[in-house]
Formats: C-alpha cells, sequence, structure tokens
C-alpha cells in the first residue's frame, strides 16, 4: 500500500499483511495462499460477510477432537490410500478412518441444516447450507467410489475442508455473531477464535468488535496522527506461515483482480463445485476447466448477508445489504501498522 495506509485494530494482538491485487490461485498445498480465506484475513465483503466468522485452526491438533480433520494438511500421505492390483496403477482413495471423520462432521452439519429449517424466527430461509451440504455429500460419495489420483485425493480433501468450514462460518454468522452486531444480546467480551476480516468503515469494525470477530481497520495515513497508540507490532509476514510455493502441476483456474472484488469467491467456488465434472463432449474447443480474470462472469452462489433487527422477533431474515515458500529476506512492506483498545 506504499505508506498511504495503517491498521488498527480493536481485539487482535497481530496484524497480518493485507492481500493485494494479484493472480490467485492454488498453491502446493491445494490451498490459495494469502488470498485463502481459510488461512488469512480478506477483505470484509457484503455479500460473503460470513467468511469473517471462519473458525481459525487451533494451536494445536487434537485426534480426540472430531473437528480436527478439518485442519489436517490435504497433501499428507496419510489420507490417500492407493489400489493395489489394479490395472491402472497412481489410484487410490482417501483413506478410510480420514473418510469416516469427515462422514462424522457432515452428519453434524445435517442436524444444524435441520435446525435451520425449523427455525421460525428466519421465516425467509437462505440456500446456503442445502446447497453446500449437497457439494459436501457430492464429494463424500466420490472419496467413496470414485478411484482418483494422489493429487485429486488432495485437491478434493481441502476443498471439502472449505465447504465444511464455509457451513460453520455460516451457521455461527446467523446464531451467534449477528444477535450480536443488531444489538439483540450483549457484545462479546472477548474475541473468538476466527480468522477475521479487513476493513474500511468504521461501521463495519463496530459490528464485527461488537460480534466479538477478530478486524483490523485500514485508513488513510494522514489520519495516523488522530488514533491513539497502545503498541506497535509488525506485520505478519505470508511467508512466515503460507505455503507459497506455485503447485507442481498448475491448476487450471486463477482469477486477476482485487482481493475485495466479490466475484474472486465466486471464481474459485465454482471451480471447486464442478472439480467433478469431465467436460463438454459437445464442445471440443475448450478444456473442461477454465482460467478466469475479474471480468469473468458465473452464475453467483448463495450467500449470507448482515440484516436489521426485526420488530416482530429475535432474529430478522437476511437480506443482503449492497452497496511451503519461507521468508527469505525481510519484510519491506511500508505499512504503518497500530493496535489500539476501545
Amino acid at each position: 500500500m506504499n505508506g498511504d495506509y495503517f491498521i488498527t485494530s480493536p481485539n487482535a494482538k497481530v496484524v497480518y499483511t493485507p492481500p493485494s491485487p494479484s493472480r490467485m490461485t492454488f498453491k502446493r498445498d491445494c490451498r490459495l495462499g494469502i488470498d485463502d480465506f481459510l488461512l488469512w484475513p480478506q477483505p470484509f465483503i457484503d455479500e460473503h460477510c460470513h467468511l469473517a466468522a471462519i473458525p481459525r485452526p487451533p494451536e494445536t491438533l487434537d485426534p480426540a477432537n472430531a473437528t480436527h480433520i478439518l485442519y489436517s494438511s490435504a497433501v499428507d500421505d496419510e489420507h490417500f490410500t492407493p489400489h493395489h492390483g489394479r490395472t491402472l496403477a497412481g489410484l487410490g482413495n482417501l483413506s478410510r478412518s480420514t473418510l469416516q471423520q469427515l462422514k462424522l462432521v457432515a452428519a453434524n452439519l445435517q442436524t444444524k441444516a435441520a435446525k435451520y429449517q425449523a427455525d421460525d424466527t428466519f421465516p425467509k430461509k437462505i440456500p446456503i447450507f442445502a446447497s453446500i451440504l449437497g457439494v459436501v455429500k457430492l464429494y463424500l460419495e466420490a472419496f467413496e467410489f470414485l478411484p482418483m489420483t494422489r493429487r485429486q485425493v488432495s485437491f478434493g480433501f481441502a476443498e471439502l475442508q472449505r465447504f465444511i468450514l464455509e457451513f460453520i462460518g455460516a451457521f455461527q454468522w446467523l446464531y451467534m455473531y449477528q444477535p450480536r452486531m443488531a444489538n439483540l444480546v450483549e457484545p462479546a467480551s472477548i474475541p473468538y477464535r476466527t480468522v477475521g476480516a479487513f476493513v474500511t468503515s468504521l461501521t463495519d469494525c463496530e459490528a464485527l468488535f461488537r460480534a466479538g470477530i477478530h478486524v483490523w481497520l485500514i485508513r488513510p495515513a494522514r489520519l495516523a496522527g488522530t488514533v491513539r497508540v497502545d503498541s506497535l507490532v509488525q506485520l505478519q509476514d505470508p511467508r512466515d506461515h503460507l505455503c507459497l510455493d506455485d503447485a507442481y502441476h498448475t491448476f487450471r483456474v486463477a482469477f486477476n483482480g482485487s482481493p475485495s472484488n466479490p466475484q474472486k469467491y465466486i471464481v474459485f467456488s465454482q471451480y471447486s463445485r464442478h472439480f467433478f465434472s469431465f467436460g463438454d463432449p459437445f464442445n471440443t474447443g475448450h478444456t473442461p476447466e477454465s482460467i478466469a480474470s475479474s471480468s469473468s462472469t458465473t452464475l453467483p452462489l448463495p450467500n449470507v448477508g448482515r440484516s436489521e433487527p426485526a420488530s416482530n422477533s429475535r432474529r430478522s431474515e437476511l437480506a443482503v445489504r449492497h452497496k511451503d515458500n519461507r521468508r527469505p529476506a525481510p519484510c519491506k512492506s511500508r505499512l504503518i501498522v497500530i493496535l489500539f483498545s476501545v
């Protein structure tokens, strides 16, 4: 940002380097690096506000915890079971133990979806839960019955984790965070373990702060002298935390544009939803996977928007508000980073 902005946070002790416009695609670990909403805070987007509520990975993974499988590395060999003695070598499936753990998590999602459908405080239902559940079931069935390459298993496992965590984030947004933002319950006393988001609006900052979601406010540097400074911290460099290496075999999907463009989310979600497609035999002039840019057009996905409190119910219906590559050298960012408390 060339020293033109500074970052503050009312509820986080660390400050992450904001993503910048670039060519975004999947890395060697089947994640999106600094542009991945599971791993790194992204610009807050109204149409996909629930992404800020996605749970952050725990400090240590505990196999006794049913959700630990959602944070396990997708490229670990332990998740792949090869088929021996088959005609085609190199094929296999997701390991049976991993599959069983994912099925247990999926069953819990089904229970949550049923709760939402039966909840009269949301008279106008949004399709995000049913939509994600459909994809989760497809992936689970494919892992159980469809022989795959190791690369297909790794990518499919990573994307299944992504869809499940997005479901959890959307559900918690509705039931935990939105009531606090709407002043229906007391604000959070401490932040929850969420990925969080970058915002440029004091209104959004206050809303996420009340909800207990980690938030970082970006403002013009000329306003730095008007803010009380409690402590200064170094920006967290993604090279110290994320895999930024290019995939050995490039994925045929990419997004070129701003990290705050809602189209970014749509492009990668649509790619994942059609990952088990085999191309169009009636259109042989194109490959089944296409590279998308910031000007590409695809069908929008169901989104979770923020709502205003209703006068006759505890919660109102939802309405969208429109408006491993390690650190080789010191960080050269010129952002001014300030933490303050409120």
